[in-house]
């Protein structure tokens, strides 16, 4: 019985050592430049790159419709408008694309725009044309840019959606995929608010 016990004893013994070593040899390998560094502080907001954030007025943009149009955003200004970045690849893009389609029915009349903004990289039009026409799409389709994304504080979440009152003020923002009743919320709050001029 002791026989069949030593093999394990040593093995057990050998790897409390090896463990120790690594304990002992790692962080002198990683620290050898000495400790790390402290991330840099993130850069502060110039006037230059405004962002979209509630109260502040959206960032324009101009971009490319699906039929060819230049759309800019202040050409909205005194209707609420709901801003929806989406991808043909993202799935709960493709389950919110529905609801959206129901609200902007059902309130276009009161003064509600959706522009949905494609954020595919690929060829956008050969992808997004059929894909808006399979999802029968009855809102206004952009296609995003780099420029467009940084504005929005980068659209690091799909779909990621912000709702502008109608004097040109973010009221709100949802990220990823929401439901009609949170949708619809954010599209009466922005349909509430007042015209400034």
């Amino acid at each position: 019985m002791n026989v069949a016990k030593t093999p394990l004893t040593a093995a057990a013994v050998f790897g409390t050592l090896l463990m120790a070593a690594a304990v002992v040899v790692l962080p002198a390998r990683v620290f050898a430049d000495g400790p790390p560094a402290t991330p840099p502080a993130p850069p502060a907001a110039t006037p230059s790159a405004p962002r979209a954030l509630p109260g502040t007025i959206a960032p324009d943009f101009a971009l490319r419709s699906l039929d060819g149009s230049t759309v800019k955003l202040s050409d909205f200004r005194g209707k609420a408008v709901i801003l929806n970045f989406w991808a043909t690849w993202c799935a709960p893009c493709r389950d919110e694309i529905p609801r959206l389609g129901e609200i902007s029915s059902a309130l276009k009349a009161d003064g509600l725009e959706v522009l949905g903004v494609a954020m595919d990289a690929s060829d956008k039009r050969g992808g997004v044309e059929p894909y808006v026409r399979d999802m029968r799409i009855p809102y206004t389709i952009l296609f995003g840019d780099d420029s467009v994304a940084a504005a929005y504080d980068g659209v690091s979440l799909l779909p990621q959606t912000f709702f502008i009152g109608r004097d040109g003020r973010i009221v709100g923002s949802l990220a990823g995929g929401r439901s009609k009743n949170e949708l619809q919320l954010g599209a009466r709050r922005a349909l509430r608010t007042p015209t400034r001029r």
